[in-house]
């Protein structure tokens, strides 16, 4: 007997082909509903690991039993006595082929566990206490960012965004609790104390599924640059050690990396950078003054010049200035930043804002993901390439994973919630839209961009009643006239034709060519509208979303006119895109 019929007879295949059909089946939900619920991508990795396991096990039983009326029954060997010698030679091979099977198994669960799995390397290192004082000092938050940050360059680690938390500051939840809010299995704190000359440390990493302390150290050192450096490198490495990550020799330089030996400049520094954290307008000009103080003691600080360049180009983002110069003037820092260090994230991240800024979206995203390549757990740079993806319109799911990537790191965070529900519907996860959206609302209940995004889902949904609610009276300056043509176009849907037109008359006055040519297209007809959207020759982010995932149906109904695509190469040209296969 051949060993391909013995595989049929004993239903090996068979089983083989089903046990391979379910467990894709499995992988499909699990994909879609893990991250709902705050699983990281190695979840999915382990669970692929088991299951390749329980393939194993499906096959070495199928082989050896038989399911039948009476219940599971040993398979019946053949009486033939040549086939029963016949078959030592396939059994042999069976025998080897499962073994191997299941080394092989073991093996990848083996890789994918690795002392301790990368979901399990989650950590939330909490805002360090000032020994002595009320508050934490600049002195001691420029010692917790920094150790933060060089942890979040280890690509093995999961470290929790600074915004998440520094919301649960003064709290009184226990370090278990914080660490269920944050999603981390290890929380690390810290006691600064700066005495004359000298500076003292007090670190604990605690294990927070155990609530046990694994690791505690003190350093005691004469207050210099290098010192407060080597401190925060020692620190960080000491983690990685008790985590059991893997370092490449890229990381464990940038670990005792000092990027200035000048107190000075390192104290402008971190006053530049609490300035700059307050995003308005005099704030970031007194930022800009003390990055520039930094580097008149070291003009070879390649965070200062780093730092200049985030000032500047906010100052433009959030509209406080507008003009080339202030642009050439970010541009050259950000040069001069990375001609110091070619590995810096925050230049990096700098860099992709200027070109997104200059509609050089190619430029933005390749920036942003070398950002990312430089600190895997930088949040911020995870939700701008969502982002910069989205406004690209294309690779939907790659601005899905890096949105879903912002909130693992950022769980607190609603502008991450925000950004992870609009990327979930314009890649056509609608349930994971409804629900994201729904606890943006309710994180930040007074935000208006929370609203407008619940707003949107609604809408995008055919729920035109609740869109309506949530656009009403509702504010969002960054997306114009947006609210108010969803808002009529929700009208139009539910038959509401003399306020939709209403509200159609406002728009027209409001100058928003955009928003105008949709109502017109919507109401009057796709001729009329197209005829005054071939006339737009400035796409803002708002009209370059709304034409690709949110109002495209009212442009494109039967998803093949001809003009939408044009418009799409428009679309393209002003945002420097290639084009579209």
């Amino acid at each position: 007997m051949s060993l391909f019929n013995e595989l049929k007879r004993r239903k090996v295949m068979r089983v083989g082909v089903t046990y391979t059909a379910l467990a894709w089946l499995v992988l499909q939900v699990a994909e879609t509903l893990l991250p709902a619920y705050g699983f990281t991508d190695a979840a999915l990795r382990n669970l692929v690991a088991v299951l390749s396991v329980g393939l194993v096990v499906a096959l070495v039983l199928a082989w050896v039993f038989d399911w039948t009326s009476k219940g599971l029954r040993k398979t019946a060997t053949p009486i033939d006595g040549a086939a029963q010698g016949s078959m030592r030679a396939p059994n042999a091979f069976i025998a080897m082929f499962v073994l191997v099977a299941m080394v092989a198994a073991a093996y990848l669960t083996y890789r994918s566990l690795d002392g301790v799995p990368r979901s399990e390397r989650s950590i939330a290192v909490l805002p360090f206490a000032s020994l002595g004082m009320e508050q934490a000092d600049m002195f001691t938050e420029g010692m917790y960012i920094g150790v933060l940050t060089r942890l979040s360059e280890v690509h093995e680690l999961d470290v929790i965004s600074r915004n998440s938390t520094m919301l649960l500051r003064g709290n009184e939840l226990s370090l278990p609790e914080i660490a269920d809010r944050l999603g981390a299995n290890w929380v690390l704190n810290a006691d600064v104390q700066q005495a004359n000359e000298m500076v003292l440390v007090s670190v604990r990493l605690t294990d927070a599924r155990n609530d046990r302390q694994v690791w505690t150290e003190n350093y005691r050192r004469t207050l210099t640059a290098t010192n407060i450096f080597e401190i925060q490198g020692e620190i960080a490495r000491r983690i990685v050690n008790q985590l059991k990550a893997q370092l490449t020799e890229q990381e464990a330089d940038r670990l005792a990396l000092v990027p200035t030996e000048d107190l000075d400049a390192y104290r402008f520094y971190q006053l530049g950078r609490q300035k700059l954290d307050a995003r308005k307008r005099d704030d970031m000009w007194a930022a800009v003054d003390l990055f520039e103080e930094a580097l008149e003691y070291d003009p070879n600080y390649a965070l200062a010049h780093a730092g200049t360049a985030d000032a500047l180009v906010n100052l433009v983002a959030y509209g406080h200035e507008a003009g080339s110069m202030v642009l050439a003037r970010a541009n050259a820092a950000v040069d001069r930043a990375l001609q110091i260090d070619t590995d810096l994230a925050e230049a990096w991240v700098a860099s992709a804002q200027l070109a997104y800024i200059r509609h050089d979206l190619p430029r933005a995203i390749h920036d942003v993901e070398r950002a990312i390549q430089s600190r895997p757990s930088f949040a911020q740079a995870h939700a701008s390439r969502s982002y910069y993806y989205a406004l690209a319109g294309r690779d939907m799911e790659l601005s899905l994973k890096a949105a879903r990537r912002a909130v693992a790191l950022n769980p607190l965070s609603p502008e991450a919630v925000v950004v992870f529900a609009s990327a979930s519907q314009e890649a056509g996860h609608e349930e994971t839209a409804l629900s994201e959206a729904r606890r943006a609302t309710e994180m930040a209940p007074r935000w208006p961009t929370a609203r407008y995004v619940n707003g949107l889902v609604m809408f995008e949904h055919e729920r035109y009643r609740e869109a309506v609610a949530s656009f009403r009276d509702l504010s969002v300056p960054w997306v114009g006239m947006g609210i108010e043509t969803l808002l009529a176009l929700s009208l139009h849907a539910l038959g509401e034709e003399e306020e939709a037109r209403s509200l159609s008359q406002v728009v027209m006055d409001g100058g928003d060519p955009f928003a105008t040519a949709t109502l017109t297209a919507a109401l009057d007809g796709l001729d009329e509208g197209y005829c005054l959207l071939d006339n737009l020759n400035t796409w803002s982010d708002w009209s370059t979303l709304a034409f690709l995932h949110h109002v495209d149906r009212v442009w494109d109904p039967q998803g093949n006119d001809p003009r939408y695509q044009a418009t799409r190469r428009r679309i393209n040209d002003f945002w420097g895109l290639p084009p579209e296969d």
